[in-house]
């Protein structure tokens, strides 16, 4: 029997419920001090966040090559949850895809108008274009997913072989010790993850809604309003509840499924329409410099410059991934029972991120191309925002009246799926379950969590209060930076020695005892 873990579920949504609250009665002062808090971890934490996703990296290239690369999730005769084909799909789909579609074509072009002032490098240049796609790949590639697939290893290992409840604490068992793992650290850890991920999910439905907002206006001039927003906001809520309540084996896996195809087709038109032959040598051009210097882009500070670029854009970026990165890897981690450990590395790192930077490099090659012939995007960044600079590349194709109201529909499912997944690994640490169990948790779990974050989203979107939870959810990827730290460390100790820490193994000693 499953019972509710009240502390882990009330808690997040108290604070959550407070932080709306002081915001509609002071929200200007709750914007600076959000703003303030932000700039200070930025300045001061900034390195250790570029440091921990560059350390994730080199440890999820280990798992890879490790005793532990071999090994099955759930043990030698677990049979696998999703094909894998069906697993590439849900990987992608539920991590970042609709974060590239909200920026893919904007980043590329605000990084080729201003790019860092310390670099010295000219604005709309040759050199300023490498930097500025090499950058993109940087936040939209390989790091990001080692972010997500160093704790989701970890998690997978802690729950399906060692036999241990759902949940994170106890991904840092290997690290402190089985002793140290105390009764109340699990509750407060958990509540910790919960609370972090909820006010990112809020922060990104609200930037769903206006992507939506933004193709609606593009193909069916659907100006927006607040009426608007909110029925969208509701779409958005509705589909990814129904979805959610449905299970993984069938409503995530569906919209991933179908989600997948759609992008590929949406990949291949926007090459083969667009100016083709410079995206390709734009893109190889810029994926050689992000290679060669994947190291020094990794850690590029501008220390002693006092400018604040990585601070807004790399570090924040970071911050958003360490802050998601609990909960993702619990959903992760649990759809790869049956499968070798070191495929967990193959389909949500290496695979999923080589399709991303060939996103990006695609869409972003176009925005970039126009906005070097002509047509100035940035002037559309000012006038309309950001999520119809998507929009307006595709304004550029053959078929564009065709072609957008399909990009509009992928954008919703993007942001559904990615709510979908989330939602449901919430829902599961919401409750008390069977060690090694792969079932669902209650739906009335999934729908209350559901439908308070997309009206906490809906509330952000037309009050105009998504800035401050936005804020909210990057400060909050300092503690969960230090969390995925600690697991990381623990991850090094397990992939040297797994059989030292495995449930079959450990059962064995016992036998041999009696």
């Amino acid at each position: 029997m499953k019972k509710i873990r009240k502390f882990v579920f009330i808690v997040p949504v108290s604070i959550m419920i407070a932080a709306l609250c002081v915001y509609t009665v002071e929200p200007i002062r709750y914007i600076n001090a959000m703003e303030s808090m932000n700039i200070f971890i930025g300045k001061k934490m900034g390195w250790f966040y570029c440091v921990v996703g560059l350390l994730l990296c080199g440890i999820c290239a280990g798992v890879y090559f490790s005793p532990l690369g071999d090994k099955v999730v759930g043990g030698e005769n677990a049979k696998p949850l999703l094909k894998k084909w069906n697993w590439f799909c849900v990987s992608l789909c539920t991590t970042m895809a609709a974060g590239i579609l909200f920026w893919s074509a904007a980043e590329p072009v605000i990084h080729l108008v201003t790019p860092p002032e310390f670099l010295h490098l000219e604005s709309n240049s040759y050199e300023a274009g490498i930097f500025s796609m090499s950058t993109l790949f940087l936040h939209w590639g390989i790091t990001p997913y080692a972010i997500y697939c160093a704790p989701a290893v970890m998690f997978a290992f802690v729950y399906y072989n060692m036999g241990k409840t759902y949940g994170f604490s106890h991904c840092l068992q290997p690290l402190l010790g089985e002793k140290k793992i105390t009764r109340n650290m699990p509750k407060y850890i958990d509540t910790l993850c919960l609370f972090i991920t909820a006010t990112g999910l809020a922060a990104s439905l609200g930037m769903g809604i206006l992507s939506v907002s933004g193709g609606l206006a593009q193909s069916f001039r659907i100006q927006s309003n607040t009426l608007i927003l909110v029925l969208i906001g509701a779409g958005i809520v509705i589909a990814f509840v129904v979805s959610s309540t449905s299970g993984i084996m069938k409503g995530i896996k569906w919209l991933s499924v179908w989600n997948t195809r759609i992008f590929i087709a949406i990949l291949l038109f926007a090459l083969l329409m667009g100016p083709t032959s410079f995206i390709v040598n734009y893109f190889s051009e810029s994926f050689g410099y992000y290679i060669s210097h994947f190291f020094e882009k990794s850690l590029m500070l501008g220390a002693g410059t006092g400018s604040d670029w990585t601070r807004l854009w790399s570090v924040q970026y970071f911050g958003s991934w360490l802050a998601w990165a609990p909960m993702t890897a619990l959903f992760l981690g649990k759809i790869a029972y049956g499968h070798k450990f070191k495929d967990m590395i193959l389909f949500n790192l290496i695979l999923p991120s080589m399709f991303s930077m060939v996103w990006v490099g695609i869409l972003g090659g176009n925005a970039v191309y126009l906005q070097l012939h002509d047509t100035d995007l940035v002037k559309v960044i000012d006038n309309t925002g950001i999520e119809n600079v998507l929009y307006e590349v595709f304004r550029s194709f053959p078929f564009s009246d065709i072609v957008i109201p399909i990009l509009t529909f992928t954008v919703f499912l993007s942001f559904v799926t990615a709510a979908d997944s989330t939602t449901n690994a919430m829902a599961n640490l919401c409750v008390s379950t069977a060690r090694r169990g792969t079932g669902e948790p209650p739906k009335t779990i999934k729908i209350i969590l559901g439908v308070l974050i997309g009206l906490i989203s809906i509330i952000m979107v037309t009050g105009k209060g998504v800035d401050g939870i936005k804020i909210l959810s990057t400060i909050a990827g300092l503690p969960a930076a230090i969390l995925i730290a600690a697991v990381g460390i623990s991850l090094i100790k397990v992939m040297r020695v797994p059989d030292r820490y495995m449930l079959q193994d450990k059962e064995e000693k016992d036998e041999g005892r009696k």
